[in-house]
């Protein structure tokens, strides 16, 4: 009577344990292939995140099964789009003799954003030591080689096969030079009240030749009215180079949609294209400087933007998932009526 009474007393504390204790949690028979256990909490994050899934437990292992994919890796994250919004579902998986698998659910999307906000400003740091060495290391000795270089040219007997080499390199310090440019003119910021809507303007005036030839539709929905405190030139590039990375990613015929909102102390432009959107692995390292998917890329367009953001107290913060489309959201510090932060 004793042990029974123990026994059960046992299973009742480890049934409380298992709905109470842990998050989420369920155990799945891999050569049954079906869920033996699956808690409350674990069944409430399900509903929210997948409701139909929770509906059909079948179809649940399946999908845990294919998600999970390599049983022996044990930390596992999942990304969906709910409502608009990017949720993100943490698995940790252990696997106990040789059949049975717990699988451990925690919703840990705030705690990843925030672990991206502390590296983009990592990366915006970064930038600035990358900007302040480049200028100091290179712009000194390419005046030199542009000197050396300007020297050969003045000799008339070159032959014209030299000449054209010559004419090749210095083509190499003018992109360079532009790099340079591009570098300097990010440290020097002239903080003022901007028009939020004329920026945009002006962005996509630059950008309508590449719109026009791949007949890009744009949906345009920004309050005219809105201004945020930033440098008019690195609000231009920014917008700049996130319009023209949308353009790249879409196919002809897609679409680019520009909005914005506000609240009482900041101004959010968000610019949304329906491309293939970012694989996880390359998100990682869309503001790490130099990292480029592009042939013919530098790897600074998206950590300047950040920089630049950062500069003047703002964010950029990239949205994405495969097959969904790319979200980019820049923040800025919202001007009121006398030009001062809100």
């Amino acid at each position: 009577m004793g042990k029974s009474f123990l026994r059960c007393d046992k299973n009742c504390i480890l049934q409380d344990v298992l709905e109470e204790a842990f998050p989420g949690f369920i155990i799945l028979d891999i050569i049954k292939k079906e869920i033996l256990f699956l808690n409350k909490k674990a069944e409430k994050l399900i509903s929210e995140f997948h409701p139909e899934l929770i509906k059909d437990l079948n179809n649940l292992y399946s999908t845990l099964i294919g998600k999970i994919q390599h049983p022996e890796k044990n930390e596992v994250e999942i990304r969906h789009i709910i409502k608009g919004k990017v949720k993100i579902i943490g698995l940790t998986i252990r696997r106990f003799k040789e059949r049975y698998l717990t699988v451990i659910f925690r919703d840990i999307t705030e705690i990843v954003k925030l672990q991206e906000a502390i590296e983009r400003q990592n990366n915006a740091l970064r930038v600035e030591l990358m900007t302040s060495t480049l200028i100091h290391e290179i712009a000194n000795p390419l005046a030199n080689i542009r000197a050396a270089l300007e020297l050969l040219l003045s000799n008339e007997n070159l032959p014209e096969d030299v000449t054209e080499i010559i004419h090749r390199a210095f083509k190499g310090t003018d992109t360079i030079n532009n790099l340079i440019r591009r570098l300097r003119s990010s440290s020097k910021l002239l903080i003022q009240k901007i028009n939020i809507k004329q920026s945009i303007n002006e962005a996509l005036q630059i950008c309508s030749t590449k719109i026009k030839e791949k007949k890009i539709t744009m949906d345009i929905n920004v309050d005219e009215s809105i201004c945020a405190l930033g440098d008019q030139i690195s609000l231009n590039q920014i917008l700049r180079n996130i319009i023209e990375n949308s353009i790249e990613a879409i196919e002809d015929g897609g679409s680019i949609k520009v909005t914005s909102c506000y609240d009482e102390n900041s101004v959010q432009i968000k610019i949304s294209d329906n491309g293939p959107g970012i694989e996880e692995d390359i998100k990682k390292h869309i503001f790490t400087p130099f990292f480029t998917t592009k042939p013919e890329g530098t790897g600074l367009g998206l950590p300047l933007s950040l920089s630049l953001a950062k500069k003047m107290g703002g964010d950029l913060i990239v949205e994405s998932t495969p097959g969904h489309g790319t979200t980019v959201t820049l923040s800025l510090r919202r001007c009121n009526e006398k030009g001062n932060s809100g």
